[in-house]
């Protein structure tokens, strides 16, 4: 096991409404666990993951980043004209994924039958399930996840719960928001 990412004193604010969004954070991730932010609407989870991820630059505080990050957003942010199969094509060629692994992908998060229709078409789950596994195909140390199980069935949501735990299995770190704790008990730690 080897740290991941230190935060220290992370401060952030909303330069628009004048309010702090994170304040005085300090958090390190080990590789090989996986960790839940919990927090009501509004309490700057989004923000947290931006930050570590490097799409928000915080007003003070120390970085330590020792590993390359995936991002699933909470936000669907996949092309919805394109097929299931077409997507994980296309984000597998940003990043570097081996074709056999994105096919083995597609049937272990229940995709398979679903590889050739468009995304448009696909239930809010289904299209949560794929933004996953188009961003969890490459090669990366830490995956972080804004609200996963949003508009997922049980079954697709143990789907995810099981794939989150092989990554940490394979060495890496996931961090995942939540605003329902009592959805999830497989995390390392909670914060």
């Amino acid at each position: 096991m080897y740290k991941v990412m230190t935060l220290k004193e992370i401060y952030c604010s909303n330069k628009k409404k004048k309010e702090k969004v994170v304040e005085n954070l300090n958090i390190h991730l080990n590789s090989e666990e996986i960790v839940e932010i919990y927090g009501g609407i509004n309490s700057g989870k989004t923000v947290l993951l931006e930050i570590m991820h490097g799409i928000v630059k915080p007003d003070r505080g120390v970085i330590d980043k020792n590993c390359k990050t995936s991002m699933v957003f909470k936000d669907i942010i996949i092309y919805q004209d394109m097929s299931v199969e077409e997507n994980f094509e296309f984000f597998g060629e940003i990043s570097l994924s081996d074709v056999k692994k994105r096919e083995m992908l597609i049937e272990t998060l229940g995709l398979g039958k679903f590889r050739k229709r468009r995304v448009g078409t696909l239930p809010e789950g289904l299209k949560r399930v794929t933004q996953i596994g188009c961003a969890i195909q490459g090669e990366f140390n830490l995956v972080l996840m804004d609200e996963p199980l949003l508009a997922l069935d049980n079954c697709y949501q143990k789907i995810v719960e099981d794939k989150m735990k092989e990554l940490k299995k394979t060495g890496k770190t996931v961090v995942y928001t939540t605003g329902n704790s009592n959805l999830t008990s497989y995390y390392d730690r909670k914060i």
